[in-house]
């Protein structure tokens, strides 16, 4: 598996780093449409840079390790590659960032607290560790209030005060008028306020930790930033992410913080189907269950579409061996839910393909209805970037890969097609 060759990216150079906020012609709905729909890693490298510096602040600002920081960064826009679906409001992808960064800084600090230090290096004190301790507290203590507020308050909160927005960028952000915006602001500061006056905190200490807020923000290196992008790439195509790019550390740290997440949504869909059950009863209790597959059949629906047209094999691997492809000679054309076989301009197996996307690495079978091979189905996964389809499957077997990778009898078949023009 050729992986690692470089990605194919857009040609236009990326320049000196886009402003990071107010001003941008794409918004973040279309950045992150751009890349999970088409690969494009000129639009995930805006929402970096856009979003990087407010991730990296809140990293730093958990974990007092510039390394861990850094760390929990990579983890947190691996998670939005991996999670871009649970993403609501696409059009601010800020306050998802925000609560997700913390998440996994917190995460990361956990782990490292259950480690044996052998000796631990004494930190030096920065300009912001002024009042040490209690500072700390405050911090904590807000951020904390800060994500158990409703989203209409947290989210111009995290834009104008962790991002660095004006109301009027935020505004155009959102998609909400200015003056709602205006007004929440002001109703999210009161209830900050309010939340952390109960926990102790003194009117002062309240005004204080509120005009923290604004220093959370932080330069992002652009090494950093590259080596984001290139391993978002690799995960958005099911591939290993090579070392160099992202050390397996954060490979780690992102997979339990998704884990958690993924138990987070399982625990409150559970206790919504029970609360369902205990106030309806009876037929109630299949409408979630209803729901999750119309759900699950129109991302397949979407996935299908995207994989629509003629494909030919660009490379092809047996048991670890590459093998001569006859590109000009076979064709495979997918058109909705069916496929077909074409060999030298004559159709010689069809059936119809049933895929699952939100599976990682994405899944494919492949049915057959016609043909030497009617009745037989084969299991496969699949990565593609808009131009490129990767299929793997095992030869006559009812087991499906759980990678790309093909070695000596295995019995492995991995296909490189590519799409040809309308």
């Amino acid at each position: 598996m050729p992986t690692d060759e470089p990605m194919a990216s857009p040609s236009r150079s990326s320049g000196p780093p886009a402003p990071a906020w107010g001003g941008e012609a794409a918004s973040d709905a279309v950045l992150l449409g751009r890349f999970v729909d088409q690969w494009d890693q000129e639009a995930f490298r805006d929402l970096v840079r856009r979003h990087g510096p407010m991730v990296l602040g809140v990293c730093r600002r958990v974990l007092r390790d510039p390394h861990a920081a850094e760390d929990a960064f990579q983890a947190t826009f691996l998670l939005l590659v991996r999670r871009a679906g649970a993403v609501r409001k696409r059009e601010s992808v800020g306050p998802w960032l925000y609560g997700v960064a913390r998440r996994v800084a917190l995460e990361a600090r956990g782990v490292a607290a259950r480690r044996v230090p052998v000796c631990p290096a004494p930190e030096a004190p920065s300009v912001d560790d002024r009042d040490g301790p209690e500072r700390d507290e405050r911090h904590a203590a807000l951020h904390e209030e800060l994500g158990r507020l409703p989203e209409k308050y947290r989210a111009p909160l995290v834009l104008c005060y962790i991002e660095g927005l004006t109301h009027e960028a935020a505004s155009q952000r959102l998609g909400w008028p200015l003056g709602t915006v205006r007004v929440r602001i002001a109703r999210g500061r009161d209830l900050l306020g309010a939340r952390l006056t109960r926990r102790g905190l003194t009117p002062a200490a309240v005004l204080l930790a509120l005009a923290l807020l604004p220093k959370t923000a932080a330069a992002v290196p652009p090494r950093l930033v590259e080596a984001t992008v290139r391993a978002a790439a690799r995960v958005a195509a099911g591939e290993r992410v090579p070392r160099g790019d992202v050390p397996a550390r954060v490979i780690e740290l992102e997979r339990r913080v998704r884990n958690a997440m993924r138990l987070t949504g399982l625990k409150w869909a559970t206790l919504l189907a029970l609360a369902a059950l205990a106030a309806v009863a009876g037929a109630a209790s299949l409408v979630p269950r209803s729901l999750a597959a119309d759900d699950d059949a129109a991302k397949a629906g979407a996935e299908r579409k995207k994989l629509e047209g003629t494909w030919t094999i660009a490379a092809l691997e047996r048991d670890g061996d590459k093998q001569e492809a006859k590109g000009d000679e076979e064709e495979i054309r997918i058109e909705g839910e069916s496929f077909g076989i074409w060999h030298n301009g004559h159709v010689e197996e069809k059936g119809t393909i049933k895929l699952d996307p939100s599976k990682d690495p994405r899944q494919i079978d492949f049915q057959f209805q016609e043909g030497r091979r009617a009745g037989k189905t084969d299991l496969a996964i699949y990565a593609w970037d808009g131009s490129k389809l990767k299929v793997c499957w095992v030869k006559d077997g009812d087991e499906r890969p759980a990678d790309f990778a093909t070695k000596p009898g295995d019995r492995r078949v991995l296909l490189i097609l590519k799409r040809q023009d309308p």
